[in-house]
């Protein structure tokens, strides 16, 4: 079996649960607080607040920006996963959605209309690669309109050198399919002071001191036994970035002018982190995806429906390439713990299958 994903837990990380249990240090204490000192450093900001999990880092950051959100509209993406416009709801603010580009799959900048109700520009860094940064920024400041970046699937991507998650800010899952993990848990990171001193009181109750409650917060914790797997795997990150890069490549070169395959397009200015290597297939996805599992190679769909077609989103609008693209790709492993000759494999089956078209 060729896994789509595998978390890469080495001694490192088993290690360092082992001292949070034995040192009975096991809820949010000292290891959450380095964890983040060493993200915010990775991510180059100045601060990061560890949480319970990546749509904990996007409620928190959301309620932070809109405060009372009545009335207020969130512009995002329509095909990411569905806690991206959850989120908004939660924060009682309502999405907007723009349609995606074609090719990479993240919000098509060029099609963003802003309008009187809009108070933040949500993009999405989907599958590993980060949305045009630079038309998102502009309009943000033409527009004076905070950026958050939903970069949960985007921890070690860059855009024009600067890492996801340092533009507005940022919000990261640590799920164990993302290319680092915590097992459970998330992490927001930002400049603002504000942003830091709101997020901190609000994972933990309101409290600044314990039983002395300044505002209304929720238990959006991480504990230490997350944070010292994440302290492991950060320091494994950039080097299973690279290896995932290295796959994508021998994939790219493999699949390279196969008839009805598009390999991943890599967005100007952008360094792929490839979470997902997502083809595009022109006729009979779902055959290859079959095909595929015979084959024993693992292989999935993000995303069969964008979120405007779930129930709960119905009349947030039609959106013409996203729900083309539902039907069109593909997702490939090209985890770390995969060499070349399981690379070759994947391609080689893809091949097999084009062939029979």
């Amino acid at each position: 079996m060729i896994p789509l994903a595998k978390p890469d837990i080495g001694k490192e990380e088993i290690d360092n649960v082992t001292k949070s249990l034995q040192e009975g240090k096991i809820a949010q204490g000292e290891a959450v607080a380095e964890f983040e000192k060493q993200f915010a450093k990775y991510i180059g900001t100045k601060h990061a607040i560890a949480v319970s999990n990546g749509t904990a880092a996007l409620c928190i950051a959301l309620k932070a920006l809109l405060g009372d959100a009545e009335g207020k509209k969130v512009v995002t993406t329509p095909f990411s996963f569905i806690a991206t416009a959850n989120s908004v709801l939660y924060a009682g603010a309502k999405p907007r959605f723009t349609d995606i580009d074609e090719n990479t799959f993240n919000i098509d900048a060029g099609k963003i209309k802003i309008g009187k109700e809009d108070a933040v520009l949500l993009p999405v860094h989907l599958y590993g690669q980060t949305a045009d940064m630079d038309q998102i920024m502009a309009l943000a400041k033409e527009n004076e309109l905070p950026v958050l970046e939903d970069a949960c699937q985007a921890h070690g991507a860059e855009y024009g050198g600067k890492k996801a998650g340092s533009f507005g800010i940022g919000t990261f899952s640590f799920y164990p399919t993302k290319n680092m993990t915590t097992g459970e848990g998330g992490m927001i990171t930002t400049d603002s002071d504000e942003i830091n001193d709101f997020s901190r009181l609000y994972r933990n109750h309101g409290m600044p001191v314990r039983y002395t409650h300044t505002r209304v917060g929720y238990n959006y914790r991480m504990t230490d036994i997350n944070a010292g797997i994440g302290l492991a795997q950060l320091k494994k990150l950039d080097g299973y970035v690279k290896k995932r890069r290295a796959n994508a490549k021998v994939l790219n070169e493999e699949l390279a002018g196969v008839k009805g395959i598009q390999t991943p397009v890599e967005g100007k200015k952008c360094k792929h982190s490839y979470n997902q290597y997502t083809i595009k297939v022109e006729k009979g996805r779902d055959e290859l995806r079959e095909f595929l599992k015979t084959k024993e190679i693992g292989n999935e769909v993000y995303y069969p429906k964008t979120i405007a077609q779930q129930e709960i989103y119905k009349g947030y609008g039609a959106h013409q390439i996203a729900e083309k693209m539902t039907t069109k790709v593909l997702s490939l492993p090209v985890n770390p713990t995969l060499g070349e000759e399981q690379m070759k494999t994947v391609a080689s089956a893809v091949k097999e299958w084009a062939k029979k078209k």
